[in-house]
């Protein structure tokens, strides 16, 4: 440490103001008028530690208090906090979480305002980190319909082509197109586009078969548009 640095008696960091050096540390008073606080010197030259605690307290009330406006009620608020704490618990163990949000207060603080009963919070980007610009409340029944409808048809080019992409080009809507698939798929084959080429022909034209094919469907397997 520089000759400069080590002569800050007096100066002011922050709401802290260095009275004693003490070692590598100095004793510090705080604006807030709390007893004296010893504080690493290279942290508060550096502007790490910039009070005794206090200023994070009333950050920490600041959010609350924004947090608080957006759902209504503290009753409501208490109910939103513990509904996303188990959020916020699921959200460290399924990947990689942003130091911004390893704390739960500054998680509440950037979700509160959009959180949806019942909804799950998704990675826009599942490569990169849960952190507030990555994320969006989703709906789980959309999330499973979107994960578990992965039907695929092999393409004569040994590609696979997910059904729903391959109805719209062949010009067919999704549950006959399901219907068809099913129908081979049941018999252990691999399902080609070839096999809607005959079976699409025989198919009935009742106007009612799409509702029946709705009803009968998987609901992972049905989708609203």
């Amino acid at each position: 440490m520089s000759r400069a640095a080590k002569n800050i008696i007096g100066n002011k960091f922050g709401r802290l103001t260095a009275t004693k050096r003490v070692g590598s540390y100095h004793l510090c008073d705080c604006e807030c008028g709390s007893v004296a606080k010893t504080v690493r010197t290279d942290k508060l030259v550096r502007g790490e530690t910039k009070s005794c605690g206090c200023l994070r307290q009333e950050q920490n009330a600041d959010r609350h208090a924004v947090a608080l406006q957006s759902v209504g009620t503290p009753k409501r608020f208490a109910a939103l906090r513990e509904a996303l704490k188990t959020v916020w618990s699921e959200m460290h163990s399924k990947g990689e979480v942003s130091p911004e949000w390893d704390k739960f207060d500054a998680f509440v603080f950037e979700m509160a305002s959009t959180w949806v009963p019942g909804h799950e919070l998704l990675r826009i980007n599942p490569n990169e980190p849960y952190k507030c610009n990555n994320c969006r409340w989703k709906s789980p029944r959309k999330k499973v319909a979107r994960r578990e409808v992965g039907l695929s048809v092999k393409m004569s080019d040994g590609n696979l082509c997910p059904l729903t992409v391959f109805a719209e080009q062949i010009n067919i809507t999704y549950q006959k197109a399901y219907r068809i698939f099913s129908r081979i798929a049941a018999t252990g084959q691999v399902v080609t586009a070839n096999d809607f080429k005959t079976n699409n022909a025989s198919e009935t034209t009742d106007p009612f078969a799409s509702v029946a094919d709705r009803l009968s469907m998987p609901p992972s397997a049905r989708l609203t548009g």
